[in-house]
């Protein structure tokens, strides 16, 4: 069997994984999920494995389903325990062990919360899942904070941690800036509402059931988001 594992070798869990398959007298072609296109696409694939749910993951899936090829996508088995999750993946969602591939502790939803913010979460730079650049993400950032306003509560904005710069907050209109040095987590207990494109943090909010707003409606978690206004 031609197996396609979308994912970054060099990963301890992922090498072991490729090599256990190898063992069984499958063929192993690795693919960086990150620079995926179309144009990627094996013919002769007979199941495609990928690491993740953003990025490329929805194109990989959509596009390999389409040809009647079995995609298996493993990721975030901090909501294996999120049925509804499961549900919607149907049978092209399934997960590893937590150890497997990365040490992630699932969140249990909070129980203590006092939310009087809104929570604007921005994109990383030059990330091919939503093709904005720097100035890209801060345009996006200050038309997200204005949208986040409409729920009357102060705004904070978080830049990504991997952004090259983190601008102050009235660069964007926000009430305050978030330190990208601690847990976005820390912010979920006084968070009403997250705002994002598609940043990955969503998943984080809807596993700790705080509410989500996603801008970009291909998001994989946009079913599961809300409207900031009735």
């Amino acid at each position: 069997m031609r197996l396609l594992l979308h994912a970054n070798w060099g990963d301890g869990g992922w090498d072991a994984f490729a090599t256990g398959c190898q063992t069984a007298g499958h063929r192993v072609v690795w693919q960086r999920p990150g620079v995926w296109t179309p144009s990627c696409l094996d013919r002769r694939a007979d199941v495609a494995v990928v690491h993740g749910l953003s990025g490329n993951a929805g194109a990989i899936h959509a596009h390999y389903r389409a040809r009647g090829v079995p995609v298996w996508i493993v990721d975030l088995p901090r909501l294996r325990e999120e049925l509804d999750a499961i549900g919607f993946y149907l049978n092209s969602l399934h997960w590893l062990p937590a150890d497997a591939v990365r040490r992630v502790v699932a969140p249990k939803k909070l129980k203590q919360r006092t939310p009087d913010i809104a929570l604007v979460v921005g994109q990383k730079p030059d990330d091919h899942a939503h093709g904005m650049d720097a100035d890209g993400v801060a345009r996006w950032a200050r038309e997200t904070v204005t949208l986040a306003r409409t729920t009357g509560l102060p705004v904070v904005y978080r830049a990504h941690p991997l952004s090259r710069h983190v601008l102050p907050a009235d660069a964007f209109g926000a009430d305050a800036v978030s330190p990208t040095t601690t847990p976005i987590a820390d912010e979920f207990p006084r968070t009403a509402v997250v705002v994002t494109h598609n940043s990955t943090a969503g998943w984080e909010a809807i596993a700790a059931g705080v509410p989500v707003h996603a801008t970009d409606d291909g998001a994989a978690y946009a079913p599961y988001t809300t409207p900031l206004t009735d």
